[in-house]
């Protein structure tokens, strides 16, 4: 299993437009072997961004990255960065995920998310 961080520097004032094109628009991809994402604003910082995507394995976020579907989804956000990005790829060391994927979808139902 795989987790990819991305972190990016949002132009001032434009989280709420970032936040409607990941509800809107990027969460209706199939995206195959995926099995997470999680789209957050830096306490610290709130004009940065981070997303933590959890993945089956390495193939998939290879083909993911060379997909239409990511190169559409960074035109749709590229107005909305400012400066350098930065990805990280790391590769999850447990012996078995026990109850992770239990435990997300529990998470799920204590904290929906509300209608794009």
């Amino acid at each position: 299993m795989f987790l990819r961080l991305y972190w990016s520097r949002l132009q001032p004032g434009a989280w709420e437009a970032v936040h409607d094109l990941y509800r809107r628009d990027f969460s209706k991809m199939n995206v195959p072997g995926r099995l997470a994402r999680w789209v957050t604003r830096d306490t610290n910082d709130p004009d940065c961004v981070i997303t933590v995507t959890l993945w089956e394995n390495q193939a998939a976020i290879q083909a993911w990255e060379s997909s239409e579907q990511y190169a559409r989804s960074i035109v749709a956000i590229r107005p909305h960065l400012v400066g350098s990005q930065t990805v990280s790829l790391c590769e999850v060391e447990l012996e078995y995920p026990s109850g992770l994927l239990q435990a997300l979808h529990e998470a799920a139902e204590r904290f929906p998310l509300s209608p794009a």
